[in-house]
């Protein structure tokens, strides 16, 4: 009887269908879940080159970091860079990605 009934409640599951409350509580989840909502930068007409080797480039990630609504992007994971990644690649085989412009570019 009673001790094979499983138990999965949730705050949603006692509140009719159709209810304001319902639409409310699932427009909360989705603005405001834990996992917030995707954010990605875009940029058009930077010259990149110049941003990396004035040091500028990583003013971005600062910025995030700054930012009180945004996850901390060093400690979490939810922070991705092609810049960041193209910096390790180079670190990783020795090269000098920055010397030259075309070489940066290739």
């Amino acid at each position: 009887g009673a001790t094979n009934l499983s138990v999965q409640s949730s705050t949603k599951s006692f509140i009719p269908d159709g209810s304001y409350l319902l639409d409310t509580l699932d427009m909360g989840d989705k603005y405001f879940s834990s996992e917030g909502a995707q954010m990605y930068v875009v940029t058009e007409g930077v010259d990149y080159y110049a941003l990396a080797t004035s040091g500028d480039f990583g003013d971005l990630k600062d910025d995030v970091d700054a930012e009180k609504y945004l996850q901390d992007p060093d400690t979490t994971d939810t922070y991705e860079s092609w810049y960041d990644d193209f910096t390790t690649y180079c670190t990783t085989y020795s090269i000098d990605c920055t010397s030259t412009e075309d070489k940066f570019y290739t």
